[in-house]
């Protein structure tokens, strides 16, 4: 019975969340002027009290009536609530929060979860088709494991074939006499071998795609099995400022929004305590007194806002109030004080976007006195860490039109997201994508020096920026060097990183590409202070990936040699680019897979047709490395191209991708048949696919 009370508690935390949540939602939309669905709210209320009461909650029970009852009349009347309602109302939610989750002792360590009367992550509510995806992707991995199998089978059988035909050979050597007619004989054996190991390395090659693909859809799908909504971390963050504000003598109201929001439960868990340090921090300094606050025209209380939203595989949450705003010239003393920033420094040191990253470094606080929930100056240097632990960022910044945001910005998952991998020095070294704003390839005359630094001048929104650079040798300790294009000019590769308004360019040999990849953090003490996490990538080499916040914060503080001598930039050995021929009979698809292409370093051929196919590798065959071509082409479509190409010995070995808008399976089965590498679909075309897929190839 306690197993099955147990489960009841637990499947009852979620419930209980999810009827709050909808009611105070409905109340704060009320704010913004929309009009509540009472009978909806009602309706919750009653869900409540019965829940509570199969739970055998009591407490829980009797405040869910009397929310019954204090929105029956409303109801009845068939009108709204009034503003006195609405707040009897979230008084009686906060009660329930905290008959729920009731305080832990004085031991507690501060800003540590309650525990719930159950624990309520034994259950996970999932949407029941994340479930039969995964299954599905299960199933299908299942099949390509046992296929490879089939083909390791077929491999040993391979292998013994041909160390019977060798013994053969030797046999045959042995007799002169005999030798002519016996090899003639053992040389038809040796074709049809061939043959076989062919088809056999072909169908291990689309077993091994296949399964790398289904690894990648396993992976996503265990994520989104993983996601939750944010208000099974963040619902009952209201009721918990509203009593952090009593406990001061303050009065504060918390608006929530985005609590729909996905996310990886363990992420959001982990920015749980991120996030009360921060309403905590709303507090101690953005409160004013009444009196300050009606002179500039604010409510009495305090607003403050939790916002989560997502977008672009990242997870956002911002906190903001309408308080008194960062004290810019105190954070900037107590900076110089504590040697932080030069005291005679250039006044650029003091911009906004600089003083702000100093927030976060620990002891750093602009309170004169210590108090219950400031003073201390640990609180924010432990919200940067937990988010740097996650794979974030944060940032301060001035509210408008008054008060303090902070911007908490992390990947969706703990462990995936996007990647821009540069490489320096024969090196490979990723960024998160999130702090990248765009990546250059210039040339070094593009360069220019503003006062012994090295910048760049670019264009943003209509108007030429300045953007300082520096080589990335100069945050990795390696010794990079400058590349060549085609016309013999050096090139490089510029990633401008962007935090708030402030803006870096990091120079490299070259930029590959952006990938999702899966992050492991590296252990401390073992890794430099600039990195981040380590990537696996897919020829099996791993690369560091940089903390973007470490790399501004030792720009802002000039810890970073931003002066350069060009002439002390050795260039790069030119390295042979890998020939691509593109044909397809449409220009518009021939022209974007070719701005593709050339984007990520590849020489490109392009073709109209089979039958110019031909032609070009009858002209160019000795340089082309891999074809990409479609299937519906007049004179010699797709089909043909794959033909004629088997039968000549000279091209039968060049990899082919077939880029087509015939799905049918029928067709995709033909491709393949005809000894197609792989086959991409055009209504779902991903140009990270046709990339990765080059790259397993090449």
């Amino acid at each position: 019975m306690a197993d099955i009370r147990d489960q009841l508690l637990a499947a009852f935390s979620l419930e209980h969340r999810e009827h709050q949540t909808a009611i105070r939602e409905a109340f704060a939309r009320a704010r913004g002027g929309e009009a509540i669905d009472v009978r909806e709210v009602f309706r919750r209320a009653h869900s409540l009290k019965g829940a509570a009461r199969a739970v055998d909650l009591p407490a829980v029970e009797a405040i869910a009536h009397s929310l019954e009852t204090l929105f029956a009349p409303a109801l009845e009347a068939g009108v709204q609530f009034s503003g006195a309602e609405i707040g009897q109302a979230l008084t009686k939610l906060d009660e329930i929060e905290r008959a729920v989750n009731p305080p832990k002792p004085e031991t507690q360590a501060p800003g540590q979860d309650a525990k719930p009367a159950a624990d309520a992550t034994a259950f996970l509510r999932v949407d029941a088709e994340r479930v039969a995806q995964l299954s599905a992707t299960v199933h299908e991995l299942s099949a390509e494991i046992d296929a490879n199998a089939h083909m390791a089978e077929t491999s040993a059988a391979l292998a013994r074939e041909s160390q019977a035909l060798s013994r053969a050979i030797e046999q045959a050597l042995q007799n002169p006499q005999r030798a002519a007619q016996a090899l003639t004989g053992l040389a038809a054996q040796a074709r049809t071998l061939a043959r076989s190991a062919a088809l056999a390395a072909r169908g291990q090659a689309e077993r091994s795609w296949s399964a790398e693909r289904l690894s990648a859809q396993l992976r996503e799908d265990l994520a989104r099995i993983a996601m939750v909504s944010a208000d099974t971390v963040f619902s009952g963050m209201g009721p918990m400022l509203r009593d952090m504000a009593q406990e001061q003598g303050l009065t504060a109201e918390l608006n929530v929004s985005g609590l729909t929001t996905e996310a990886d439960r363990a992420l959001l868990q982990s920015l749980r305590d991120p996030v009360i340090q921060l309403l905590r921090n709303a507090l101690a300094h953005g409160a004013e007194a009444a009196g300050e606050r009606k002179r500039h025209g604010k409510p009495e209380a305090l607003q403050v806002s939790l916002a989560l939203s997502a977008r672009a595989g990242r997870l956002e949450l911002r906190v903001a109030d309408d308080g008194r705003g960062p004290d810019w010239r105190k954070i900037e003393s107590t900076a110089r004080a504590r040697g932080l920033i030069g005291r005679n420094e250039a006044e650029e040191t003091s911009s906004d976007d600089a003083l702000a990253s100093l927030v976060f470094e620990p002891g750093f606080s602009t309170a004169e006195h210590v108090e219950s929930i400031a003073g201390r100056g640990m609180g924010l240097s432990v919200v940067a860490e937990a988010v740097r632990r996650a794979g974030g960022a944060v940032h301060m910044r001035q509210g408008r039109p008054h008060g303090t945001e902070f911007v908490i910005s992390t990947p969706l998952t703990a462990a995936r997201q996007s990647i821009v991998l540069l490489q320096d020095a024969g090196a490979r070294f990723g960024l998160p994508a999130y702090a990248v704003e765009r990546v250059l390839d210039i040339k070094p005359a593009a360069l220019g020096l503003v006062g012994g630094r090295q910048t760049l001048s670019v264009s943003q929104d209509g108007n030429q920026i300045i953007i300082p650079v520096i080589p990335l040798s100069r945050v990795t300790g390696t010794k990079s060097a400058v590349r060549a294009d085609a016309s013999g000019e050096e090139k490089v590769a510029v990633a401008v990183l962007r935090q708030g308004e402030t803006r870096l360019g990091l120079m490299a040999d070259a930029a590959e590409d952006v990938r999702e990849a899966t992050l492991v953090n590296f252990e401390a003490g073992h890794v430099a202070p600039i990195n981040l996490a380590a990537t696996q990538l897919e020829d099996g080499e791993s690369a560091p990936v940089l903390d973007p916040e470490i790399v501004f914060q030792r720009f802002l503080r000039h810890d970073l040699d931003l002066s350069t001598d060009r002439a002390q930039i050795p260039v790069a050995a030119r390295a042979r680019k890998h020939v691509i021929l593109v044909v397809d009979d449409s220009v518009t698809t021939r022209t974007l897979e070719k701005s593709i292409l050339e984007a990520q370093g590849y020489r490109v051929i392009l073709a109209v047709d089979g039958l110019d196919a031909l032609e070009a590798l009858k002209r160019d065959g000795a340089e082309i490395d891999l074809i990409v071509a479609d299937v519906e082409m007049p004179r010699l479509d797709g089909f043909g191209l794959l033909e004629s190409l088997k039968r000549d010995a000279s091209l039968a070995r060049l990899p082919v991708i077939m880029m087509t808008s015939r799905a049918e399976q029928a067709d995709i089965e033909r491709g393949l048949g005809l000894g197609a590498d792989a086959y991409l679909v055009k209504q779902s075309f991903d140009q990270r696919e046709l990339l990765t897929t080059i790259r397993q190839l090449l």
